[in-house]
């Protein structure tokens, strides 16, 4: 629900561009400032209730975008109408109403946003980039926009010492497993899971000679 000047076609686009309300724990929205006052600030993000914050809880690092395209100084002070990014951190709390910080659009909000982008691969079982870093116990570290993921041998096309070779190359991954809290990430190389392949290995074998080959080392890679 709107407030506080909140309204007209800019209201209504900007609630499109922000997600459902259940989905948000963990995730980024954008806040327009509505009021400015010495008793604080009033954003609405277009969800719920609008949010208050005390006057040196907001500054201009938290501002995204301004009216006239000229962002203010890290330590200014926000003015109606900038657009604020907010993590979230409760859909509801214990008063019932939304509980978010404030995000440092300079530095965190980056970080942020590849992690919803992370989460998003997951949920939509879409392909996500990924660099490999470097052998762990069990698999390989895997660099994806700030975040490591891990990479387990089982989801693997080849031995460990052969992988080796590819490393600090940008390869496609599925997102396996993806935990909000400690925001750890398992990844496996598109469409290959070492189970799979044996059971099919064993089946081209009982079938005899002529089967298909499998796919070669470093399908998924790109230069």
């Amino acid at each position: 629900r709107g407030c506080c000047g909140a309204a007209g076609p800019f209201a209504e686009a900007f609630r499109e561009s922000n997600t459902s309300a259940e989905q948000l724990k963990g995730h980024v929205v954008r806040a327009r400032v509505v009021e400015v006052s010495r008793k604080g600030v009033l954003v609405d993000p277009g969800l719920r209730a609008p949010l208050r914050f005390l006057p040196h809880e907001l500054h201009g690092r938290h501002v995204a975008a301004r009216p006239g395209g000229q962002l203010p100084f890290p330590a200014a002070p926000v003015a109606l109408g900038d657009v604020v990014e907010l993590a979230v951190q409760e859909v509801e709390g214990p008063d019932g109403e939304m509980m978010a910080r404030p995000v440092d659009v300079r530095h965190n909000g980056a970080d942020l946003l590849v992690w919803e982008a992370i989460v998003a691969a997951h949920r939509d079982k879409q392909r996500i980039k990924g660099r490999i870093l470097n052998p762990v116990n069990r698999g390989f570290s895997v660099g994806i926009g700030g975040y490591v993921a891990f990479l387990p041998d089982s989801r693997a096309p080849v031995s460990k010492a052969r992988l080796t070779q590819l490393i600090g190359k940008l390869v496609n991954f599925d997102v396996l497993r993806v935990n909000e809290e400690t925001k750890n990430v398992v990844v496996g190389w598109v469409g290959w899971d070492r189970r799979k392949a044996h059971r099919a290995d064993a089946r081209k074998e009982a079938a005899g000679p002529g089967g298909p080959s499998s796919a070669p080392l470093g399908s998924g890679s790109e230069a």
